[in-house]
């Protein structure tokens, strides 16, 4: 414990991936949360989610990570990053009462030069407004993703900083921690970063809509948006790295958190929302296509088996949070289901709901196949074989995970998003 300078408050998701990753970059680390027992999993190794190279991390540097649930050992830390994720509701809206507990709690136990910042997802003003002593308080722009958690902590593509006063130098500590991981430092006062964080969620949301919308038309046009997305990405304003891949509308939590949070900004403000309405009533309107598809086929429901592949709302995570796979299995009650996912083991289901541990079991005698999650696993099944295990030939792949011309060739029913099947 003499050697821990760096804390993490918060044993979340952010929080324990932020924790290995600095862990890595040769800090000591305090992980401090409430809950001994969740603590105690985790020194284990039982970790509450999946995140690839996570529990490696942890592993390496055990002799650089201390786990504590004792308030008072904050005070051995001259960094204390406040990184819970912030609970949303169904309608995507914050809870912040944990962060606020936490707050009270670091201004209570932290030794008076220690240094603290920000991690959580919180909306603009928050800082200025719940911190104290602001000279040494400071708000980091986290931009993690479930399934690449790791990967981006380590090699973050910049650090965005909210500050007091801009103009000064970051304190020698703090600056030296993130010098660390080579990448540039954007300082800004609060509400610039708090914006920023919110600003790349829309961003990205605006994107998919746009996606969306144009794979919509391709559909019913004769077009194909995987043709049309080539050509964008070749387009200098738009790049390689641009986030145009339509899908089954916004899932996972966060950056319907932060649409949610500046639409109440903007009522509240009194500006026009017009384009973060637009991105939330997409994102609800993409999430019955699966659905759409499946009337479309015109199966007796009541006496249809149905295998989906993909309970996860992305690959790379056991994530279930605003999955579209959740609402479609509570719309598809009446039919027998056959599920399998990688990661997501124990989902609650329903009666006539079977868990398979093989995916090709799952699909074997099904009336349709639908894949609802694009894991790497499932682009490697052989077409032949699925098709001899479906008793009727009916494929709805929205992530096109197959060749929908190998497919056609079959006479199989196939449909896909961006595509007139």
């Amino acid at each position: 414990m003499k050697n821990s300078k760096v804390c993490f408050v918060g044993m979340t998701h952010l929080g324990l991936n932020m924790a290995a990753a600095y862990s890595e970059k040769n800090a000591h680390i305090l992980c401090f949360d409430n809950n001994q027992e969740k603590l105690d999993q985790i020194k284990k190794g039982a970790l509450p989610f999946s995140e690839p190279k996570l529990n490696y991390l942890l592993k390496k540097n055990y002799k650089k990570i201390f786990f504590t649930s004792n308030p008072s050992d904050l005070k051995k830390c001259n960094i204390i990053f406040i990184a819970e994720d912030v609970k949303t509701n169904k309608q995507g809206i914050s809870d912040l009462t944990q962060v606020k507990k936490l707050i009270t709690l670091v201004k209570k136990h932290a030794n008076s030069k220690a240094i603290s910042v920000m991690l959580s997802q919180i909306p603009p003003k928050f800082t200025r407004k719940h911190f104290f002593n602001k000279e040494r308080v400071f708000y980091q722009v986290e931009t993690l993703i479930f399934g690449q958690a790791i990967s981006r902590a380590l090699k973050p593509e910049r650090f965005i900083i909210g500050c007091l006063r801009p103009e000064k130098e970051l304190p020698i500590e703090y600056k030296k921690l993130l010098l660390r991981f080579r990448c540039p430092i954007l300082k800004m006062n609060y509400e610039s970063a708090e914006i920023c964080k919110t600003a790349i969620n829309m961003y990205l949301a605006s994107s998919i809509t746009f996606a969306n919308t144009l794979a919509e038309i391709s559909e019913k046009t004769g077009g194909d948006w995987e043709e049309v997305k080539k050509a964008m990405k070749l387009d200098k304003r738009i790049g390689k790295y641009s986030y145009i891949t339509p899908g089954l509308g916004i899932s996972g939590g966060n950056i319907e958190r932060d649409l949610i949070t500046l639409m109440k900004v903007s009522k509240k403000l009194k500006i026009r929302p017009g384009l973060i309405d637009a991105c939330l009533k997409d994102s609800v309107h993409r999430k019955t296509w699966v659905l759409d598809q499946v009337k479309k086929i015109g199966l007796n429901l009541k006496k249809s088996k149905i295998a989906i592949l993909g309970l996860a709302y992305k690959p790379g995570t056991n994530s279930i949070k605003n999955s579209p796979s959740v609402e479609l299995i509570k719309n598809l009650r009446n039919s027998v289901l056959n599920l399998h996912d990688p990661l997501v083991q124990n989902h609650p289901t329903q009666k006539d709901t079977i868990f398979f541990s093989n995916p090709l079991s799952a699909i074997k005698g099904c009336d349709v196949l639908i894949v609802m999650t694009p894991w790497q696993q499932y682009k490697k099944l052989p077409l032949e074989k699925i098709c001899k295990l479906l008793k009727k030939p009916n494929i709805i792949d929205p992530y096109r995970i197959f060749d929908h011309r190998k497919i056609l060739r079959k006479k199989i029913n196939y449909y896909a998003i961006g595509i007139k099947c």
